[in-house]
C-alpha cells in the first residue's frame, strides 16, 4: 500500500521570533513612532504583533508580508533623527527591519523595525524571509482558518490586555443582528465586561466675521461612552467553535450526515467507510497508490477528530466530529501534494510553462503610466520567472545612462541600474529556478556596454554568461534543464552573428572601443540566424589559458589588485580574476577600462565568449601595466572601498568569476570644478562610449546608493525623451506601425492661452511654448518639455520629469482659485488618448548590438520568426520568437499543430497587443494550450486572466514552473489543439459541480451569488453559463443548494481549470479560486477562497460536492452501468421482474435480451428535443447522433444473453428455441437470385 501522504503546513518557528524583542517603531503610512514597542510572532507563525506602551496592540498577517529587508525611507526628518541618536554606535540602515506589505504588487506599505543592535535586525531579516518562504500557509484548510481568525481576535487586545467585544461582533455581524449575537455570547459566559471610557468633544470657534460680538472661546465637553471587553482566558477555541456553530449553523452538513447516518445521531464506522469509498473517492484512481478506507483508517480518522470518548471506543463519529472532518485535509479539494514540487524539473526548458510579466516596470496604464523598481521586487516574489526591461537612452538629467520606461508613451523612467540591483535582491529569494530578463533594446552602443558591464558586475556569478559545456550552442542539441539553470540569470537579447561578433570583440579588446562607422554598418549583421545555415552559424576556436598566458606576457606582469573582505580589512590578491573599478584614471584610460573592466566568459570558451579578464585588463591599458599601477594609487588615494562577496562555484565546476557585488567610493572633489561623483559603483564622470554613469545631483547619487528610495528622488521620474522621425517599426508590435501621429493631431485642449507671462518663467521660455502651442504640434511641446527642463519652478516636493508633466508645465497657469478646482482634470481625455495610440508608431528595438552584450546571449536568443518549416530545418533549440497576441491568434489559427511542434523544440513568448492602453490582459489559455511557454501579461491588473496566471502556478511548490503535458512534449506525437475528439493514450473526464453554500464570504449584508467556469481547450471551455441564484441579504452562511452544473465532456483534463467566483449583487467581486481539474478530488469539499491579487482570504469558503469520473458517450451509457455495478442492475431487474409479476405476467414470456441504452438515449433526445444544447454546448462535448455512431460503435460482441437469477432454466432455454425458430429462414439459392439480377 503506497505510503500516505502528510501535509505539514506548519513550520517550526525559531524560539527567538517568538520570544520577540524590543524595538522602535515606525509605520510609513500613519507616520507614527512607537519607542520601545515588544514585537513577537504567535507561535503559529500567523501574525506579527507589536505591543506600543498604553495603545492597543498592533497584529499583521505574515500572508501579506512580501520581505524583510534593511535601509528604508524615513521621510520625517525629525522621527529620522531621533532614531539615529537611539543607536548612534552604529548606523541606522543597519540597525532597520523594514517589512514590506500589502494585499496586491503595486500598494505596498512599509513597517519599520529599529533594533538595538545591527546583529538582532540581520538575524530577524533572515528568519523572516526564511518563515515566507513557507508557501504552505498558503494552503490552510479552512479549520485552521477558523484558529487563525481566533488567534487574531485574542491577540487584537486594548490597552487593558482585553478583548474588544466589538471585534467579535464584527466578525459575525455580516449576515445577522448585533443583538442576536450579543444573546449567543450571553449564553455561552462571553458577555463580557463593562467599562467607561471618557473622550474628549471639541467644540469649534465661530467664524472670525462674528469673533468679536461672540466670545465662545475653546470649550471641552467630556462624554462617557460604555465598552465591553472579554477576558482572554476566557475566549478558548472551543468557545469560539461553539460561538460559530450558534450564529452560524452548518444546516445543510447536518443534512448530509442524517442522511448518511439514518436517522441517528452518530456514523458508524461501516457507513464512514462506505461514505468515503463511495463519496469521496474518485473511481478512477489507482487501487495500489490510493487504497480504499478500511477500518483501520477509519478509527484513526474518527480518532482525530471525534471529541466524545465514549464513541471513540465504540468507533462512532458524532455530527461534530464529522463537521470537524469534512473542514480538514482528509478532504482538501486538491491533493495537496500537488503544492510542493512533485513534477521533473530535467526536462530541456522549453518543456515547461513559465510565469512570465509584460512591462514589469510599470505600475499602471501604458500610456502616461509610472515606471518603478519595487515593483520588480514584487513580481519576483509573486513567482514571476519571467520580466521585461524595456531600456532607452537617457536623456537631459539622465544623458549617457541607460533607462528603463515604455518609449514614447509619456511614462517616468527609472535607471537601468537600479533595476538590476533589485533583480538581484529577490531573483531567488522565493525559489532557486532560472530567471529570464527579457531585454527591448532601444539603447545606443554606449549604453549597452554598461548595460552589459553592470550585469556582470552587479549580478555576478547569478549571470550565465556562457553556454554550459554539456550544453553547446549547436543543432540539435536541447536547452538544459531548470535544474542546471539553478540560480542562474539568462539575458534575452538581441545577438550579433557569429563572424561580426568576434571580429568587433577583438577590436574592442585591441583598441578598447569600436569604429565610428560600425554605428551605421552594423544593421544587417544583427540576425535571426534562422535563415542561415547551421555550419555558418556556430564557427568556433578555443582560446586556451596558455594563449591568454602569451597574449599577458607582452606586456608588464599583472598588477596585484587591493580588495576588502566583508569586514572592511584590506587585502590583496595574485591574480586578476574579478572585475573592478578604479576610482580615477586618465580620460582615455578611464574610458577603456570601464567599458571592459567585467569579464564576459570563462577559459575555454567560444569566440563569442572568450575574453579573459588578464586580457581585458592589459587591453585597457594598451598593455602597459604602469598606467594601471598610477590609476590605482589615485584610486586608494580618493578612499575606494571595495566590497567582495561570497564566491561560490559556478554551474559547469568553473572557478567564481564575480565576486565583488558592488563598490562605493568617495571622491574628493576641487574647489573650483567638482565632477559629479559617482553612483554605487563609484565611476566617474565622462561622455565617452566607455565611461561609466555620472551622478548630476547629489539626490541621484544617494539613490543609487540606496536603490530603494527611487520613489523620492526626481531623478526617477524622467521620461524617455525622443519623439521625432522615427525609422524603424518595431517587428514586436506590428499593430502600432502608423506614421507621423504627431503632425495629424490637433491642439488636445490645454488650457486656454493667456496673455500675462507666469511669474515663474523667463520671457524667452514663454515665448518658445506659446510658439511651440501655436504651431499646433504637440511634439514642439514635447520637446520642450525635454530639453528645457530650468523652466519649472522650485519646489520642495520630488520633482516631476515625466512628459506628462512637461505638458502640464507647458501649459500657461491659470489663476490660483481656477486651478485648485480645475487641478483634478485629466491631462488628455479618453478621445484624445484613443486617437494617439491610434496613429501611434513604435520605435522597433536597435539592431546595432556591442559585442560585449551580445556575448552574454546564449539559450534565449531571440530571432525573427521566419516560419515553422525554417526553424524546423534550423533545429536551434537556443533561438526562440516573440509574438503579440495578434500575431500569435494568426498563426494558431494558421497552423495549429506546427505551432505546437515548434515549442516541443523551442521557446516562444507571447505578450499582449500594444492597443491594451489600460494594461489589460488576454487570456492565457489560449497560447497554453499551444505549448507557448513565456505567456507574458500585465502583472499590476488583477482581472480574470491574471488570475487564471496566478491560479495556475499556485502549485508545483509555486516555481514559476509547469511541466507540459506527455503529448505537447514528445517528438513523435501530433496535438491539434481545436480538436474535439479525446487525444490518443488521454481518457476523456466528466465533471459535476454542486454549489451548496458559503462562508463569511461579505462582511456586510449583501446579496450574493457564484459563477462556475471551465477553461482549457476550446472545446472544453465554458464560461459565463454556470451561475447559482441570489441570495439576498446574507453575506454570512447564504445556502444556494444548486443542481449540479455538468462538464460532461472534458478532452483534456491536464491542461483544464476549474474557476470559482463569488460576486455580490452588484456584480462586484467578492472572492475567487482556481483549481486545476487534474489534481481536483471527488467528494464535498471546502474550497477556501482568494482575494482577486490571488492573496489567501481568511474565513471565505465555499462547500460544494465535486462528482469526477470517465467521459463515457450516452449510448453506452447503460452497459457501463451494468458492467459497474451488476448487483445493483440485477436487483433493478428483480424488481420490475416481480412489478410486472404482479401484473399478470408469466417468467416463461419475459425473453433475456442484451443491455442496451437505445431506448435510454431515445429517451433523453426527446427530453432534450425541447431545450437544443447550442453551439458551446455542442463544443464541450454534445454531439448528434451521427457523430456519436461514429465516435463509438457498440461491438456485436456484447449482445451474449444476461442470465438471471430466478426461473426454469429448462423452460428459458425451450423458449429461446422456439423463439430462435421464428426467425429461421430458408435457405436461398445463388442461382434464382441471378435470374432475378438482385446480385
Amino acid at each position: 500500500m503506497a505510503k500516505e501522504y502528510q501535509f505539514n503546513w506548519r513550520c517550526k518557528l525559531p524560539d527567538q521570533l517568538v520570544e520577540g524583542d524590543v524595538f522602535d517603531r515606525f509605520d510609513d503610512e500613519s507616520n507614527t513612532l512607537d519607542l520601545s514597542c515588544h514585537v513577537y510572532f504567535e507561535e503559529c507563525g500567523f501574525y506579527i504583533i507589536w505591543n506600543p506602551k498604553g495603545k492597543d496592540a498592533g497584529v499583521l498577517d505574515l500572508v501579506q508580508v512580501w520581505e524583510a529587508r534593511s535601509s528604508g525611507t524615513i521621510k520625517d526628518a525629525r522621527i529620522l533623527y531621533d532614531l539615529e541618536q537611539r543607536g548612534a554606535k552604529e548606523p541606522i540602515e543597519e540597525r532597520t527591519v523594514w517589512i514590506t506589505y500589502g494585499q496586491d504588487l503595486v500598494n505596498v506599505n512599509s513597517l519599520f523595525l529599529i533594533a538595538k543592535t545591527a546583529q538582532i535586525a540581520r538575524e530577524w531579516r533572515y528568519l523572516i524571509n526564511e518563515l515566507i518562504r513557507n508557501y504552505k500557509f498558503r494552503h490552510c484548510n479552512p479549520m485552521i482558518s477558523l484558529q487563525k481568525h481566533w488567534k487574531l481576535l485574542t491577540l487584537s487586545t486594548n490597552e487593558r490586555g482585553k478583548i474588544p467585544l466589538r471585534s467579535i461582533i464584527k466578525t459575525f455581524a455580516s449576515g445577522k443582528p448585533e443583538r442576536m449575537v450579543h444573546k449567543c455570547l450571553t449564553d455561552l459566559g462571553l458577555a463580557g465586561d463593562k467599562f467607561m471610557v471618557t473622550g474628549r468633544v471639541m467644540r469649534g470657534r465661530w467664524s472670525r466675521s462674528f469673533r468679536a460680538i461672540y466670545s465662545c472661546g475653546t470649550a471641552r465637553k467630556h462624554k462617557h461612552k460604555e465598552r465591553e471587553e472579554l477576558d482572554v482566558a476566557l475566549f478558548t477555541f472551543e468557545k469560539f467553535l461553539r460561538l460559530y456553530h450558534k450564529i452560524c449553523p452548518r444546516t445543510e452538513v447536518q443534512e448530509l450526515f442524517v442522511k448518511l447516518s439514518g436517522q441517528k445521531e452518530y456514523l458508524t464506522r461501516d457507513k464512514l467507510i462506505n461514505f468515503l469509498n463511495e463519496e469521496q473517492r474518485d473511481p478512477r484512481l489507482n487501487e495500489i497508490l490510493f487504497p480504499h478506507f478500511d477500518h483501520d483508517r477509519v478509527q484513526q480518522l474518527i480518532t482525530k477528530y471525534e471529541t466524545d470518548d465514549s464513541y471513540i471506543n465504540q468507533g462512532k463519529m458524532s455530527g461534530d466530529g464529522f463537521l470537524r472532518f469534512l473542514m480538514n485535509d482528509e478532504n482538501s479539494p486538491v491533493f495537496l501534494d500537488r503544492t510542493e514540487l512533485y513534477q521533473d524539473m530535467d526536462q530541456p526548458l522549453c518543456h515547461y510553462y513559465i510565469n512570465s510579466s509584460h512591462n514589469t516596470y510599470l505600475s499602471g496604464r501604458q500610456y502616461g503610466g509610472k515606471s518603478s523598481t519595487e515593483i520588480y521586487r514584487q513580481v519576483l516574489l509573486s513567482g514571476c520567472r519571467c520580466i521585461e526591461l524595456d531600456c532607452w537612452d537617457g536623456n537631459g538629467e539622465n544623458k549617457g545612462e541607460p533607462i528603463i520606461t515604455h518609449g514614447m508613451a509619456m511614462c517616468t523612467d527609472v535607471f537601468f541600474k537600479d533595476v538590476l540591483y533589485q533583480i538581484r535582491d529577490t531573483a531567488f529569494a522565493r525559489t532557486d529556478f532560472p530567471v529570464i530578463l527579457s531585454f527591448e533594446n532601444h539603447c545606443c552602443r554606449s549604453n549597452q556596454l554598461k548595460m552589459a558591464k553592470y550585469c556582470m558586475e552587479i549580478f555576478g556569478d547569478m549571470l550565465l554568461s556562457q553556454p554550459l559545456e554539456d550544453f553547446p550552442l549547436e543543432p540539435g542539441v536541447p536547452l538544459p534543464s531548470p535544474n542546471r539553470l539553478r540560480r542562474k540569470i539568462l539575458i534575452k537579447n538581441k545577438r550579433l552573428k557569429a563572424d561580426i561578433e568576434k571580429h568587433q570583440m577583438e577590436q574592442f579588446l585591441r583598441e578598447g572601443k569600436l569604429d565610428e562607422e560600425d554605428e551605421v554598418s552594423e544593421t544587417p549583421e544583427v540576425v535571426g540566424l534562422g535563415e542561415e545555415t547551421a555550419s555558418s552559424q556556430m564557427e568556433e576556436c578555443e582560446m586556451t589559458d596558455d594563449e591568454h598566458d602569451r597574449e599577458s606576457s607582452n606586456a608588464s606582469p599583472a598588477p596585484r589588485l587591493a580588495n576588502t573582505s566583508h569586514e572592511g580589512q584590506l587585502t590583496t590578491q595574485s591574480s586578476i580574476n574579478h572585475p573592478i573599478s578604479c576610482g580615477r584614471l586618465t580620460p582615455s584610460a578611464s574610458r577603456t577600462f570601464a567599458s571592459i573592466s567585467g569579464p564576459c566568459g570563462s577559459r575555454q570558451s567560444s569566440p563569442r565568449n572568450s575574453i579573459d579578464s588578464k586580457s581585458l585588463l592589459l587591453a585597457a591599458f594598451g598593455g602597459d601595466a604602469r598606467k594601471y599601477r598610477g590609476s590605482q594609487k589615485q584610486s586608494s588615494a580618493s578612499d575606494v572601498v571595495i566590497d567582495r562577496s561570497n564566491s561560490s562555484r559556478s554551474i559547469g565546476g568553473r572557478s567564481p568569476r564575480f565576486p565583488f557585488r558592488h563598490m562605493t567610493s568617495s571622491m574628493k572633489s576641487s574647489s573650483t570644478s567638482s565632477p559629479p561623483t559617482g553612483g554605487r559603483n563609484g565611476y566617474g564622470s565622462g561622455s565617452g562610449s566607455g565611461c561609466l554613469p555620472s551622478t548630476p545631483t547629489g539626490t541621484a547619487s544617494d539613490q543609487r546608493a540606496h536603490p530603494e528610495h527611487e520613489h523620492l528622488t526626481p531623478v526617477q521620474e524622467n521620461v524617455r525623451p525622443q519623439i521625432g522621425d522615427l525609422k524603424i517599426p518595431d517587428e514586436a508590435h506590428p499593430e502600432l506601425k502608423q506614421t507621423n501621429f504627431i503632425s495629424k493631431l490637433k491642439p488636445l485642449g490645454f488650457a486656454k492661452k493667456q496673455q500675462q507671462t507666469p511669474p515663474q518663467w523667463d520671457q524667452q521660455m514663454y515665448l518658445e511654448v506659446k510658439e511651440a502651442q501655436s504651431s499646433g504640434k504637440i511634439s514642439n511641446i514635447l520637446q520642450l518639455g525635454r530639453d528645457k527642463r530650468s523652466f519649472r519652478r522650485p519646489s520642495a516636493e520630488p520633482a516631476d520629469h515625466s512628459i506628462s508633466a512637461a505638458l502640464l508645465d507647458a501649459a500657461p497657469k491659470r489663476s490660483s482659485s481656477h486651478r485648485a478646482s480645475k487641478s483634478k482634470k485629466p491631462i488628455l481625455t479618453k478621445e484624445e488618448e484613443e486617437r494617439i495610440f491610434a496613429e501611434y508608431n513604435y520605435t522597433g528595438a536597435t539592431t546595432t548590438i556591442h559585442p560585449l552584450l551580445s556575448t552574454l546571449v546564449n539559450y534565449t536568443h531571440p530571432v525573427k520568426f521566419s516560419g515553422f518549416d525554417v526553424a524546423e530545418a534550423n533545429d536551434l533549440h537556443f533561438h526562440m520568437s516573440s509574438f503579440s497576441e495578434s500575431t500569435g491568434l494568426g498563426y494558431l489559427k494558421q497552423s495549429a499543430p506546427e505551432f505546437v511542434n515548434y515549442n516541443k523544440r523551442q521557446l516562444s513568448r507571447i505578450y499582449p497587443k500594444g492597443a491594451r492602453v489600460d494594461s489589460s490582459n488576454f487570456l492565457p489559455q489560449i497560447f497554453w494550450n499551444t505549448g507557448c511557454q513565456m505567456v507574458s501579461l500585465n502583472f499590476q491588473t488583477p482581472d480574470v486572466c491574471m488570475q487564471l496566471n496566478q491560479g495556475k502556478f499556485d502549485y508545483n511548490g509555486q516555481t514559476g514552473y509547469l511541466l507540459k503535458p506527455d503529448f505537447m512534449r514528445r517528438p513523435d506525437r501530433t496535438f491539434d489543439p481545436f480538436s474535439e475528439s479525446p487525444v490518443d493514450g488521454v481518457i476523456a473526464a466528466h465533471c459535476s459541480v454542486r454549489v451548496i453554500s458559503g462562508q463569511f464570504l461579505c462582511e456586510r449584508k449583501a446579496g450574493t451569488y457564484v459563477e462556475v467556469e471551465m477553461y482549457g481547450l476550446p472545446t472544453d471551455t465554458i464560461r459565463k453559463e454556470h451561475r447559482t441564484k441570489t441570495v439576498p441579504a446574507n453575506g454570512l452562511n447564504p445556502i444556494y443548494n444548486e443542481d449540479p452544473f455538468v462538464f460532461r465532456k472534458v478532452v483534456l483534463p491536464e491542461l483544464a481549470v476549474l474557476r470559482f467566483a463569488v460576486y455580490d449583487e452588484s456584480g462586484k467581486q467578492i472572492g475567487q479560486r482556481i483549481l486545476p481539474l487534474d489534481g481536483l478530488q471527488s467528494g464535498y469539499r471546502h474550497i477556501s477562497l482568494r482575494t482577486e491579487s490571488n492573496m489567501p482570504m481568511t474565513l471565505s469558503t465555499l462547500f460544494v460536492h465535486l462528482v469526477l469520473k470517465t467521459y463515457v458517450p450516452d449510448e453506452l451509457s447503460g452497459l457501463v452501468d451494468a458492467l459497474a455495478d451488476p448487483r445493483a442492475y440485477l436487483s433493478a431487474q428483480e424488481k420490475r421482474k416481480e412489478a410486472l409479476h404482479n401484473m399478470g405476467v408469466d417468467d416463461n414470456d419475459i425473453v433475456e435480451v442484451a443491455p442496451s441504452s437505445t431506448t435510454n438515449a431515445a429517451s433523453k433526445k426527446d427530453s432534450n428535443k425541447a431545450n437544443k444544447p447550442d453551439a458551446k454546448q455542442k463544443a464541450n462535448g454534445a454531439s448528434t447522433p451521427q457523430q456519436q455512431s461514429q465516435e463509438i460503435r457498440p461491438s456485436t460482441a456484447v449482445s451474449s444473453p444476461v442470465v438471471g437469477s430466478n426461473g426454469n432454466q429448462t423452460a428459458r432455454v425451450a423458449t429461446e428455441a422456439s423463439s430462435d425458430n421464428r426467425y429461421k429462414s430458408e435457405p436461398i439459392n445463388l442461382s434464382d437470385l441471378k435470374k432475378r439480377r438482385a446480385l
